[in-house]
């Protein structure tokens, strides 16, 4: 009796879809073309390019905090903000050790009342600034330490000066935070500086990945991506064609 009655409902079921596919049809493609459109949406763009990078963000959002001065060692990782700090008017003081970066930002901080902003490379130049940011913490100076790291896709895979720099500092600033993409530089940045300075103020520190500070024609040319175009755009008897690695 149950499998006669399961198949009379098959039958009857299937006879209501092929009686109303057009219907159905009507219902479901415009369901799923809304579903899917998010990822099929980007397959269409062009791809842009543009001179400009996360670095900018970083230096506009100290800017509208107030920030006048900025302690440096420079390092790679970092190099755009420093560059776009400069451009806009904040002051960029390099030094001979990322130790002596902290100190004086937190000298900065505890003669001015603003938070003070140092901005390290990755790796060693992260960990250098450990005795500095504990100073900070037991002097209760409101200070943003920004730190240089390994691109995003690198991270745990041996890259140069990936170090786990969260783990390292955390008993020591008050509020850390790890860049994941561009869009989140200047709320992240919000934050670290609101909580630099709120409740029991104290240091806090900010990690962005080199990928997301540096434009993406750089970093096509730094993986090589453009050699082949490079090459057959120049001329064979040139000087620079026999410099270009493929």
């Amino acid at each position: 009796l149950n499998s006669s009655t399961h198949f009379i409902f098959l039958m009857t079921l299937l006879t209501v879809l092929r009686e109303n596919i057009p219907y159905l049809t009507a219902i479901v493609i415009p369901f799923f073309a809304y579903i899917s459109w998010p990822y099929i949406y980007p397959l269409f763009c062009s791809l842009q390019y543009t001179n400009r990078h996360g670095g900018e963000l970083v230096a506009k959002a100290l800017k509208a905090h107030g920030v006048e001065y900025m302690f440096t060692l420079v390092g790679g990782h970092i190099s755009p903000i420093l560059v776009a700090a400069k451009k806009i008017g904040i002051q960029v003081i390099d030094v001979r050790h990322e130790v002596n970066a902290v100190f004086a930002a937190d000298a900065v901080s505890r003669l001015s009342g603003s938070v003070g902003v140092a901005v390290v490379t990755a790796g060693p130049g992260v960990t250098n600034t450990i005795t500095a940011l504990k100073n900070a913490q037991m002097a209760q100076s409101p200070l943003l330490l920004i730190g240089g790291a390994a691109a995003t896709v690198l991270k745990g895979r041996g890259s140069l000066q990936d170090v786990e720099q969260i783990a390292v500092l955390q008993s020591v600033v008050k509020y850390h935070a790890s860049i994941r993409n561009v869009r989140e530089i200047v709320p992240v940045l919000r934050r670290a500086l609101f909580e630099a300075k709120s409740g029991v103020p104290g240091p806090v520190f900010v990690e962005i990945p080199i990928d997301c500070l540096y434009c993406i024609g750089e970093l096509r040319a730094a993986m090589n991506l453009s050699q082949c175009v490079r090459k057959k755009a120049l001329k064979s008897d040139s000087a620079e064609y026999k410099r270009v690695i493929v």
